[in-house]
């Protein structure tokens, strides 16, 4: 893992941070990991306090399923929605294979912690994040597709893409979806195809197929010219990386809601 990699993987105004991170890599599994969710002293930053007891929270939420909770009780004790989404993901992980078995769930979230306090923090950390972390760390691989990483029904449905394009652009769905090429129209296009891709982890067919049956290598360009625009553009990176948080985020509530109303017919 290099640093050009890890710029990749931030959001724009986490660049400064790469360097650090680059030489944390080699911490991975070394015993001068910090073991920063342990520690009783509170962090200075408040975000950053916040996202460690999102990151305690987790942990707790792992334990709980590994030892047999149903996800529906789970779900409903939950205080922070990120905890939910970061602790399932973490089981998910270990049970399908695709997180490295060599490190226990505290290490990892201790290693998470300490990249994310090298980043400028305005908000905590979140799910979306968090999988950054992942990739960037080499706990997870770069390519692993984020339909498979996370579990079954935790990403946003179409509609509720749709919804936060909208909210976004203030462009409908259906003129998404048109062959129309006005510039305001293809921006919001690209959008919904990027959240699409890396946050529900769609095929490019499947993107196609749903955005008025477009090839898939006009998918592929389109996710191309956001990753180019991604790396030329600063605040377009920053837009980006938020709108995939929000839709991130979406995907959880919407879970965390099922499962909150099927808890209420076990009563």
């Amino acid at each position: 893992m290099n640093a050009q990699i890890l710029r990749l993987a931030m959001p724009a105004e986490d660049h400064q941070a790469a360097q650090s991170l680059t030489s944390l890599l080699d911490l991975r599994n070394s015993d001068c990991i910090t073991c920063a969710l342990e520690d009783s002293t509170p962090p200075a930053n408040p975000v950053a306090a916040r996202s460690r007891e999102i990151l305690k929270e987790a942990l707790q939420i792992f334990h709980q399923l590994e030892d047999g909770t149903p996800l529906v009780r789970v779900a409903t004790t939950a205080k922070e929605v990120h905890a939910l989404g970061i602790g399932q993901l973490l089981s998910n992980g270990h049970r399908k294979g695709l997180i490295d078995a060599d490190l226990s769930p505290a290490n990892i979230l201790n290693q998470v912690f300490n990249a994310e306090t090298m980043r400028i923090q305005d908000r905590p950390i979140s799910r979306y994040r968090f999988i950054i972390h992942l990739k960037a760390l080499g706990i997870v691989a770069q390519r692993q597709n984020e339909r498979q990483l996370k579990p079954a029904g935790t990403t946003p449905c179409m509609k509720a893409l749709a919804a936060l394009i909208f909210e976004n652009t203030q462009i409908p769905m259906d003129q998404i979806a048109s062959e129309s090429r006005k510039k305001e129209i293809v921006i919001a296009r690209f959008k919904l195809i990027w959240l699409m891709r890396s946050v529900c982890g769609h095929s490019l067919t499947m993107i196609g197929q749903n955005l008025g049956n477009r090839d898939h290598t006009t998918i592929l360009n389109s996710i191309n010219k956001v990753k180019n625009e991604c790396a030329s553009d600063a605040g377009y990176s920053r837009s980006i990386h938020i709108l995939c948080e929000k839709a991130d985020t979406i995907g959880i509530l919407q879970n965390r809601n099922l499962l909150m109303r099927a808890s209420k017919h076990l009563h």
